[in-house]
């Protein structure tokens, strides 16, 4: 887990965890890793709205948030909008 934690660190990435919270609840958080600490992360809490640090032995589980925007750009489209009769279509179609 810590390995993960890591790569996303140098990657710049917002992750999600499931973590064991002090009363052992289950929460997920959304957090933007700041720093690591001997056993712990500091990471920004998007759901507490605050900085927070996270045990290592809590987190169940971290995964990447995808960025949707830099996804589609990879698959060479740029502005998309939905249009209910036809799907998909690119923005500068004109097509509404």
């Amino acid at each position: 887990m810590k390995e993960q934690i890591k790569k996303a660190m140098q990657h710049n990435q917002v992750v999600d965890i499931m973590y064991i919270a002090k009363n052992n609840t289950l929460t997920k958080r959304r957090i933007k890793l700041i720093k690591i600490v001997d056993d712990a992360v500091q990471a920004y809490c998007f759901t507490r709205h605050a900085k927070r640090t996270f045990k290592f032995d809590n987190i169940l589980a971290a995964y990447p948030v995808l960025n949707r925007a830099s996804g589609l750009r990879k698959l060479g489209i740029s502005a998309m909008t939905f249009n209910d009769n036809i799907g998909i279509v690119p923005k500068d179609t004109g097509t509404r």
